[in-house]
């Protein structure tokens, strides 16, 4: 490399109002409360407690905004040093064994260094870094350790011996495997959103859903080891994870939307039994599954959410019986803000209930039923024996 050494690369503008902007809020907050706490009228012990806290997070701002301002990275031809608010880590580029992209839940990801020795610290480089052609050139000769497990995985998929014909052919027909999985992929994601946001007409939709797995585990029993349900980071297989998991949990939110479950030990049996019979289904037609026993548990935890949804949406849709009505009293109503919104009536005792307990009725209902004194609870048998129920209006309204 004829690069001029040492290079010097700072977290990019973006990163750097981040980091900033936190710390800063941080430290405004912190002072704030710090104050509040020193001018109230608190006993001495709790003030205490309180400043030492509003300490801590005014020291945590402060490192924040020193990270910010003074982490870099250093580039020499022969060494690479990373300087933090107040460390420096170097590492000889002869000691880097490989490296790897770590993901990241927001932003770029970021690259990690592993050393070829172990009195040698694996080092990860700050997120944000305004990089340069100079920076891509001196990290293309650092073995990607990501790269070569996937070029392993590839060989060792074109290596099977289920597959037939050329490396050629065989590159073709995993091609082909994809474009299929990211087919059932897109339509998992639509018939998950169905379920979820606006599930009209609603059989239909359920019915969408719970098909959805098993047209990905069919597809993958006869594709063999072209398709992966229970991928690892650098599977190259086609992968269709996506919808085996997703549309359980989508049935399961919407049994738990459509019907209040009063018999929950019932649901609970039938929901284990429902989730051992789809993981002995999937273990027997996948043979991925089968020579890794170690996944079992993580997919039959995986498809317990699917379980509880179908048993949950059976017990519920195919119910033929005749509810009983019970009056209850409206003592309260409130909303629970969060990711999504809840509304809750408050309901004194009714039926085979002896207390007072909220009950989430929707926002569909919730404006009528938040103006009523009284109203109905409507409690249904189950088709599976589970008895379940829902808050309305009463007959005489």
């Amino acid at each position: 490399m004829d690069q001029d050494f040492p290079r010097v690369y700072r977290t990019g503008g973006k990163g750097r109002t981040i980091y900033l902007s936190l710390g800063l809020i941080l430290i405004a907050l912190s002072l704030f409360g710090g104050v509040h706490f020193l001018r109230d009228t608190y006993d001495s012990a709790t003030s205490g407690l309180f400043i030492c806290i509003c300490g801590a997070f005014l020291l945590l701002g402060a490192y924040i905004v020193a990270s910010a301002l003074r982490t870099r990275v250093v580039l020499h031809a022969d060494a690479i040093e990373l300087h933090g608010a107040f460390t420096m880590q170097r590492m000889a580029r002869e000691d880097i064994a490989g490296r790897r992209l770590l993901p990241m839940q927001h932003g770029p990801p970021v690259i990690k260094l592993f050393p070829r020795f172990t009195q040698v610290r694996a080092q990860t480089l700050t997120q944000y870094l305004k990089t340069d052609a100079a920076f891509d050139a001196w990290f293309a000769g650092i073995p990607d350790i990501d790269a070569e497990e996937r070029q392993a995985a590839l060989e060792a998929l074109l290596e099977d011996p289920e597959l037939t014909g050329s490396k050629e052919e065989k590159l073709v027909e995993l091609e082909r495997a994809r474009r299929i999985a990211r087919w059932i992929t897109s339509a998992t994601f639509v018939v998950c959103g169905w379920v979820i946001f606006y599930p009209r007409p609603y059989d239909l939709a359920i019915a969408c859903a719970v098909i959805m797995p098993w047209i990905a585990v069919i597809t993958a029993a006869r594709g063999g080891p072209l398709y992966r349900v229970n991928t690892s980071p650098h599977d190259v297989g086609a992968d269709l994870s996506a919808a085996v998991m997703l549309p359980g949990f989508a049935l399961a939110l919407r049994a738990l939307f459509d019907g209040q479950v009063f018999d929950w030990e019932k649901l609970l049996m039938a929901t284990i039994v429902a989730t051992a019979i789809c993981v002995f289904l999937m273990v027997w037609l996948l043979r991925e599954l089968r020579a890794d026993t170690g996944t079992i548990g993580i997919v039959g935890l995986i498809m317990m959410a699917y379980g509880y949804g179908v048993v949950g949406l059976a017990n519920t849709r195919l119910d033929d019986g005749e509810p009983t009505t019970y009056p209850a009293r409206v003592l309260g109503a409130h909303v629970s803000s969060g990711r999504s919104s809840s509304h809750y009536l408050e309901l004194g005792p009714w039926g085979p209930r002896t207390a007072a307990e909220d009950v989430d009725v929707g926002k569909e209902y919730y404006a009528i039923g938040s103006q009523r004194e009284t109203v109905c609870v409507y409690l249904y048998p189950g088709a599976l024996g589970a008895r379940w129920y829902v808050v309305w209006d009463c007959p005489a309204d």
